[in-house]
């Protein structure tokens, strides 16, 4: 731990913190999304032409 004789330093918990999260996740189930898109519409066509 460190020592702060003066006081200038703030606690850890008050520094702004900035999350990625919400962002992180949207791309991931958009992602998602458009691989089982892409995989449905590739099975229709296989399905289409194989017969």
């Amino acid at each position: 731990m460190l020592y702060d004789p003066e006081g200038a330093a703030g606690p850890a918990d008050e520094m702004p913190t900035s999350s990625y999260g919400g962002v992180i996740g949207g791309l991931a189930a958009l992602i998602v999304t458009t691989g089982t898109c892409a995989c449905v519409r590739m099975n229709r066509w296989d399905n289409e032409y194989d017969g």
